[in-house]
C-alpha cells in the first residue's frame, strides 16, 4: 500500500556517444523490466502498473579511487519509490515507537 513506482534504471560506462548510451541503457531497463513482468508475483501484485524503464546513460558512472570502473558502471538499479503520504506515516510511527 506504501509503494508508488519501481524504477528500473538502465546504465552504460561512457565508451560511445551520449545518444547511444541512451538508447543502449533504455533496452536495458526495458529488458529487466520485461524480465519481471514475466515473473508470476508481478501479475499477483500487479506490477505493470507500478514498473518504469529509464534509460540513464552515462549520467551517474562508478567511480573507484576517482577513475570510472566501466565494468561496474554497466548496471540496473531497482528503485522503490514510496507513497509520500503513506510512508511519512509510517516513519512518524516508527520513529514514535523508538521513543517508547
Amino acid at each position: 500500500p506504501h509503494l508508488d513506482r519501481i524504477v528500473v534504471e538502465g546504465h552504460t560506462d561512457s565508451d560511445g556517444g551520449y545518444l547511444y548510451n541512451l538508447k543502449l541503457s533504455q533496452r536495458r531497463a526495458l529488458a529487466v523490466m520485461n524480465y519481471l513482468l514475466s515473473l508470476p508475483i508481478a501479475r499477483q501484485y500487479n506490477l505493470k502498473e507500478y514498473l518504469v524503464a529509464s534509460g540513464r546513460a552515462y549520467m551517474d558512472p562508478v567511480l573507484k579511487n576517482g577513475v570510472e570502473d566501466k565494468e561496474a558502471s554497466r548496471r540496473i538499479e531497482i528503485t522503490f519509490r514510496l507513497k509520500n503520504r503513506e510512508a511519512m506515516y509510517e516513519i512518524e510511527r516508527i520513529l514514535d515507537a523508538d521513543k517508547k
